[in-house]
């Protein structure tokens, strides 16, 4: 019984680090584009 709790406890950890790296990457991508966004907008009203 222990060695199953143990086995999913590991299995859980990972499956959280893979989604952590992901989330990270793709939140990168996000903010950078918003943030070319948010320029291109900028000089388009203040022209």
């Amino acid at each position: 019984m222990i060695e199953k709790i143990f086995a999913y406890a590991f299995l859980l950890f990972f499956f959280a680090m893979d989604i952590i790296a992901r989330k990270d990457s793709t939140a990168k991508k996000v903010t950078k584009t918003n943030d070319d966004n948010k320029d291109s907008f900028m000089k388009t009203v203040y022209q």
